[in-house]
């Protein structure tokens, strides 16, 4: 069974209508501010997919699964996933990762 106080790790992947990926980076922006203002969010970035230029990928680390739970629904969340829902084919792809091996 899973610790629920453990680290978490995300990793998001969102693919955007052909040629909105700028629309929905811009809808997704407050999601750093208000993120960085989490106090169970230890990182939180986009990225742009080198190869895809309809995809866009969110690394996240949380504390727990408490700041994991605070961020998915948190107001921001709700008004910035409605901002982003026009530009994007499906909802989010969610990938919950750990490390292959300690950290030296």
């Amino acid at each position: 069974m899973e610790d629920p106080l453990s680290p978490r790790t995300v990793i998001a992947k969102i693919t955007t209508k052909p040629g909105h990926r700028d629309d929905a980076v811009q809808a997704f922006a407050p999601l750093l501010a208000a993120a960085s203002a989490e106090s169970g969010t230890l990182t939180y970035r986009i990225y742009l997919d080198r190869k895809n230029d309809d995809i866009i990928w969110f690394f996240e680390e949380y504390a727990d699964k408490v700041g994991f739970d605070a961020h998915m629904n948190s107001e921001t969340m709700r008004q910035v996933g409605a901002a982003a829902a026009p530009f994007l084919v499906a909802p989010p792809e969610f990938a919950f990762v750990q490390p292959a091996l300690p950290t030296p």
